[in-house]
């Protein structure tokens, strides 16, 4: 990608299969650099990558469903390094990213002595890489930070450029930090014991930056969708391997969110409405990104003049996968409202909207009515 300071190797390792299948990633920050390991039995380097890191000693973080499975497996890479480590369990979920969780965790460094030199590590989810990402940003103004993030959502996109945050109860990630890991293992390992529902959802994520990425990414995600199942492993590893990388790109080039990075949020001004007015109970993050895909892509065929074809085709695409495009039971006035919290916030209401697939661009000041007539039809037969 030109122009990006994304660095791409093939790390060297004793197994030919690892060898063919680990990536090493660098992100560069005005922090310093994150390193990304990408691949199946990447959580393997675990311990070369502590012997690379000064702290005292380590509070690992893990989702408690996810502890039960890979805890051991975890805990005794940790272990070889040398230094004390300290369990603490937690909730997931996106009913649990919130100001008392964090407290909770806050509290529970103060009982194990965390201090400055305390190396935390995420092991979990989305939920849990934000969660944990925000507390150690903050907890004696920050820890030293690894995630091993576990589910497809938190790999292809939420423990990928060093955004933290908990939600409110007025709206999803309002309090945060941009907060890098030193190191982030992205193994494919854990997928394998994923829900098809906890699947889906991550891949939503996939969609939205093949959408970005243009018409070669989009049709891989349509390969996934129809390969056999013995080819989606390796497909989806191309899928992964690209949606990480692009991301980065984009990440190096706007670390904070001041311009090109806005264009992640395809589809989100929607995402974020629908999970707010459902209170994060109804829809997963990536079920409501597919309703947003195609409310973005709605949009855009009012606002930008997108082909009609090409709205068929995502909501193909997302219905092939077993996606819901339309939602139910919530008033469009409801969800208009809610985005009105955001044009309170950044003085219009903003939405990332599409030419074509790779042609993104951030638009304000849609008249209301045109937002209005999309939410209308985005809106199931049950909820009419």
């Amino acid at each position: 990608m030109k122009g990006s300071m994304l660095t791409l190797d093939l790390e060297s390792k004793k197994s030919s299969k690892i060898r063919r299948s680990l990536r090493k990633l660098r992100l560069r920050t005005p922090h310093g650099n994150v390193q990304l390991l990408v691949g199946r039995g990447s959580l393997e380097q675990l311990p070369n990558a502590l012997s690379s890191i000064q702290f005292s000693d380590i509070a690992l973080v893990a989702d408690k469903t996810v502890f039960t499975v890979f805890g051991d497996q975890v805990t005794s890479l940790l272990e070889k390094a040398g230094h004390p480590v300290q369990v603490i369990e937690i909730s997931g979920g996106e009913i649990n990213k919130n100001l008392q969780s964090a407290k909770n965790l806050y509290s529970r460094l103060v009982e194990i002595s965390a201090r400055r030199t305390t190396l935390v590590v995420a092991l979990g989810g989305g939920v849990i890489t934000d969660l944990v990402g925000f507390v150690a940003s903050t907890y004696m103004r920050g820890l030293p930070l690894i995630l091993i993030p576990t589910t497809l959502l938190a790999q292809a996109d939420a423990a990928i450029g060093g955004k933290t945050g908990i939600n409110l109860l007025e709206g999803k990630n309002l309090v945060g930090t941009f907060y890098h890991p030193q190191f982030a293992f992205i193994d494919s390992q854990f997928l394998k014991t994923l829900p098809a529902r906890e699947f889906r959802n991550g891949f939503a994520e996939i969609i939205k930056m093949c959408m970005l990425e243009g018409e070669k990414a989009f049709r891989e995600a349509f390969q996934f969708s129809s390969a056999k199942e013995k080819e989606k492993e390796e497909i989806l590893d191309s899928l992964l391997l690209r949606s990480i990388s692009g991301k980065l790109a984009i990440v190096e080039r706007d670390p904070e969110e001041r311009g090109e990075r806005m264009l992640l949020n395809l589809g989100h001004t929607f995402a974020h409405a629908i999970e707010t007015a459902t209170h994060y109970e109804r829809y997963t993050h990536g079920e409501a990104v597919a309703i947003g895909l195609v409310g973005a892509c709605l949009l855009s065929e009012k606002v930008l003049r997108l082909s009609r074809k090409t709205t068929r085709l995502v909501e193909a695409l997302l219905v092939k996968l077993g996606f819901s495009v339309r939602y139910e039971d919530i008033l469009p006035e409801t969800l208009l409202g809610l985005m009105g919290r955001d044009k309170k916030r950044t003085g219009s209401l903003r939405f990332v909207l599409l030419s074509d697939l790779g042609k993104a661009v951030v638009k304000e000041n849609i008249p209301e009515n045109l937002v209005m007539n999309v939410l209308t039809e985005l809106r199931g037969e049950k909820g009419k």
